[in-house]
């Protein structure tokens, strides 16, 4: 799957490298022809029309972000822990899941998560559709997290997965913050 990445990101760079080469030169005989302003302008309506599609997220909260209160009972340890799991290295791009535990006082802990895409991200795009942690009996930390991504050529989405993950949050990878 790395070496499927790598490959899907060298051939995204190439192919862009290759339009603004192709571009380049279309519009320097554009300017020959027309003159410095109509091809300013031309330009500028060139930049507006690849500008995104107008999805924007909110500027709140991550919707797949998770976050809870917990006994403190139930933690193995006190004070603030972060925990970061590896669900899927893609050669130079890697999605990882981040455990954070936050014990504020001494009958609760916060408990909260997220996923996210790191890296080289030619061509690959991650969005979280879910994600939880839960604590089991013997007090270790179970993560459980879904999500699609999606394969794109140019900014253009040409295939999509659905993953899932699930597993335990390895507590030796603490980072005491």
């Amino acid at each position: 799957m790395a070496a499927l990445t790598i490959v899907w990101g060298l051939l995204n760079l190439g192919l862009a490298i290759t339009v603004f080469v192709i571009s380049w030169r279309n519009f320097r005989i554009y300017s020959e022809r027309y003159g410095s302003l109509a091809t300013g302008i031309l330009l500028l309506l060139t930049a507006a029309m690849c500008q995104s599609s107008g999805k924007k997220q909110s500027a709140g909260a991550n919707p797949a972000a998770f976050q809870t209160t917990i006994s403190s009972s139930l933690i193995q340890d006190d004070g603030f822990h972060s925990y970061s799991v590896q669900l899927a290295d893609f050669g130079f791009s890697k999605l990882t899941q981040r455990v954070i535990v936050n014990q504020s006082d001494s009958a609760t802990a916060q408990l909260s998560s997220y996923v996210n895409l790191t890296g080289f991200m030619s061509g690959i795009s991650w969005t979280s559709i879910y994600t939880s942690v839960t604590v089991g009996a013997d007090r270790h930390l179970r993560y459980n997290s879904s999500g699609t991504l999606q394969w794109l050529l140019l900014g253009i989405p040409l295939y999509t997965q659905a993953k899932h993950f699930t597993g335990d949050v390895p507590t030796t990878n603490t980072k005491v913050q």
